[in-house]
């Protein structure tokens, strides 16, 4: 018997149905063929928390019972690494177990990358299978796509090298990740996350903030003229010398009164065109959209978030619909050009808007450069996959198929062409420039126009030959500023950490990022910009991603090793080595070990000169002196910690010095959550390490105790007014409230006769 194991149900299921299903089970398919097919959900596994590693003796948390956070503990170094089953999955794992002990053969079917192999590698491990193990790879979950990987299974120990890169992977961002953020949180006392792309990718928008922020416009000058010659008339723009007055660094006319006396120079005066240069020019049909590609498309065209886009293409993909998602490659294999005819009647059944555009490329022989064999990775581009029935979409999945498929159509369209003419003009010993454009066959733009075709000028010159003459007719001066870059999107912002390299200006790194992947993966890069959000590091502003005040902050006092791209893509390159059995784990997480200790050892200095203010308080557990922060009084040797603000009230420090040595203190006001004010006064919890509020009680005494004694318990009475009615009164035990007994007020005396209460 041999058992399936696939990455998620959808996937799953899709291979049941092509093997042939006999048995619909809860968390498993019993076909044909002696076949099991079961799935995880995602990763079954996590690696453990620092806890587990940890000193036994540190104290914990009264609210989450964790071990406290101390620099004492840092850096945390597994020696052994412990992955453990995660809770919401445990039944399914123990069953999962239970099918692969009846089987001699697990084919592993996880998705076809780094995470998708080591996923299904841990649970064939932790159940101790010693049998055979099949690796089933495919790109797409469509019949078609599905028999092709069943008909060549391969030996699955070709693939754990991609296994082992994951494996690498996760404990690089769990050294860096636990152990940076705990430092830089104890720096800060405000939690603050690190993370291996995650803080370069904060850089990355905060850099692009400051140059906005400090970015000067300049104002300068464009001159372009009108010339009449014999065959029509053209406009041409000038083109200053390198000796021209008037000029800032950067080539720009800036100064006014020079552009004005040029303009005034040159009108009505001859013309002359000194050559004319004609250029064929071709636009191939567009790469197919790899993850970031995609994403950024969709950002622009329809307003769709990074994790918007991943989640509906990851939908489409389940839904059979589309390839797999989670690709950084533009191009196909070439033996999937002769799948054409089936992925255009699939568009056309799916999307009826562009079934003329499928039914006219049908029969098309033009095979663009998408094809590709030695560009093309383990996974290939998004593209359409085969479909013999209608799937209903939501909109969203619509929208975003529609994106595929057209990118899809046009690879069997003609490219566009188009003559670009370059004229240079002159008028006495100046010069003018003119580019025409004149569009010889517009191919697949007659189908797929991006909106920038329309910003293109067509400018169709008459005909013009070198030596023709014409006349100035008219000079204009265009006022113009220089433009500050532009805030990253979503879209933009995932483009930037695939193409990390333009930012970086060291040759040499530069070339390494180039080479490779930039920062994060094509399937992690949306999640990494929700983390950002979800920390307040960075915020969304209409379209637009801009900084916050805190991720300003967390970057202040990190070095620049952690905020740079460098190491980070570094770290990409060695783990796709260990993913192509280049090399083992042990050398990066050894380098990985000793970046993180370099950056403990730096926070822990800043945080000892930041932290060397003592305050006058006493911890009432170490009797140490305790420390006063921005925002905290803390014991550096317990961890016992007060605030400076509670519930919007700024107690004193002798306040805090007599709550913590049980003084009395008098009541202050406080605010709610709501914003509702309370008086209550502070006092120490001793068992549990915090401070609590104290309300004194709602009763109003409105006089001393009285020489009348109660009944009941034999202490003094008090007389008090009534909260409802003004003016009447009532006697109440001052023993209150172990002794609840109350009397009727008498002329001024209590009534102990007549009882009010018995609360004997």
């Amino acid at each position: 018997m041999r058992l399936f194991i696939a990455e998620k149900p959808s996937v799953a299921k899709a291979i049941a149905n092509v093997i042939g299903i006999e048995k619909n089970n809860k968390n498993y398919i019993e076909c044909k063929d002696l076949t099991l097919v079961a799935w995880c959900f995602g990763h079954l596994y996590e690696l453990a928390e620092p806890d587990v590693y940890t000193d036994v003796n540190a104290p914990r948390s009264s609210k989450t019972n964790k071990k406290m956070w101390r620099w004492e503990d840092l850096p945390i170094v597994p020696q052994i690494w412990q992955t453990i089953e995660k809770e919401e999955h445990k039944e399914h794992i123990n069953m999962l177990f239970n099918l692969i002990g009846k089987c001699d053969c697990v084919v592993h079917a996880g998705d076809p990358d780094r995470e998708g192999q080591l996923l299904v590698d841990e649970v064939i491990e932790k159940a101790g299978f010693t049998g055979k193990v099949l690796r089933y790879w495919a790109n797409a979950i469509d019949d078609k796509s599905i028999r092709k990987a069943l008909d060549n299974l391969e030996n699955n120990s070709k693939y754990e090298c991609l296994g082992h890169a994951a494996t690498a992977r996760q404990r690089c961002d769990w050294l860096v990740g636990m152990n940076i953020t705990r430092a830089t949180t104890l720096l800060h006392q405000d939690i603050y996350t690190v993370g291996r792309v995650q803080t370069p990718t904060l850089n990355l928008v905060y850099q692009r903030d400051q140059a906005i922020k400090n970015f000067k416009s300049i104002d300068f000058n464009v001159l372009k003229i009108d010339v009449t010659v014999k065959n029509g008339n053209y406009q041409a723009t000038f083109q200053p010398s390198d000796t021209q007055q008037g000029l800032d660094e950067e080539g720009r006319l800036i100064d006014s009164a020079v552009a004005q006396d040029i303009a005034d120079f040159c009108k009505d005066k001859d013309a002359t065109v000194i050559s004319v240069k004609k250029t064929k020019k071709t636009v191939n049909q567009p790469k197919g959209f790899s993850l970031a590609e995609l994403t950024a498309t969709a950002s622009k065209v329809l307003g769709f978030t990074a994790a918007q886009t991943l989640k509906t293409a990851q939908c489409l993909y389940e839904k059979r619909c589309t390839s797999y998602p989670r690709t950084d490659c533009c191009y196909l294999p070439t033996s999937q050009y002769e799948d054409k005819s089936f992925i255009l009647d699939s568009i056309s059944l799916i999307c009826e808007k562009f079934k003329d555009a499928c039914i006219s490329v049908k029969d098309s022989t033009i095979k663009s450069k998408i094809w590709n064999d030695e560009k093309t990775t383990a996974h290939h581009a998004i593209i359409p996959t085969f479909s013999d029935s209608k799937v209903d979409l939501t909109d969203a999945e619509m929208k975003l198929y529609e994106l595929i498929a057209k990118r899809y159509i046009v690879q069997f369209m003609k490219a566009h062409e188009y003559e670009q003419t370059e004229v240079l003009t002159k008028v006495e010993n100046y010069n003018f420039k003119t580019i025409g454009k004149r569009v010889l066959v517009n191919g697949f733009k007659d189908f797929d126009k991006d909106e920038d075709d329309n910003k293109e000028e067509s400018n169709n010159l008459p005909e013009l030959n070198e030596g023709d003459l014409g006349t100035v007719q008219n000079v204009n001066i265009q006022k113009q500023k220089t433009q500050p870059p532009k805030y990253f999107t979503e879209g933009t912002l995932i483009t930037a950490m695939e193409n990390i390299h333009r930012y970086v200006d060291n040759e040499e790194y530069k070339k390494l990022l180039k080479d490779g992947d930039g920062i994060g993966t094509s399937a992690t890069r949306a999640s990494i910009i929700e983390e950002l959000k979800k920390r307040e590091f960075i915020k969304v502003d209409g379209k637009f991603i801009k900084s916050t005040e805190k991720g300003a902050n967390l970057l202040a006092n990190i070095s620049e090793e952690v905020k740079s791209p460098i190491l980070t893509a570094i770290f990409e390159r060695e783990l796709t080595d260990i993913a192509e059995n280049q090399k083992g784990i042990g050398a990066l997480l050894d380098q990985c070990v000793d970046f993180v200790q370099a950056e403990v050892i730096s926070a822990r200095a800043k945080a000892k000169l930041l932290s060397k203010k003592v305050s006058v308080l006493d911890c009432p557990y170490c009797k140490e002196k305790m420390f006063e922060q921005k925002f905290t009084y803390s014991c550096e040797k317990c961890g016992f910690k007060i605030n400076k603000e509670i519930a919007q009230a700024t107690p004193s420090v002798e306040y805090y010095q007599k709550v913590l040595n049980k003084e009395d203190v008098l009541p202050l006001v406080f605010r709610s959550k709501e914003n509702k004010k309370f008086k209550a006064k502070l006092e120490l919890d001793y068992a549990n390490k915090k401070l609590v509020f104290k309300f004194e009680s709602k009763e109003k005494t409105n006089s001393e105790v009285s020489k009348y004694t109660c009944k009941i318990c034999g202490k003094g009475l008090i007389r008090r007014e009534s909260a409802k009615k003004k003016g009447v009164f009532w006697w109440g035990c001052s023993g209150y409230p172990e002794c609840k007994q109350t009397y009727f007020d008498d002329n001024g005396k209590p009534d102990l006769e007549d009882k009010k209460k018995n609360k004997e």
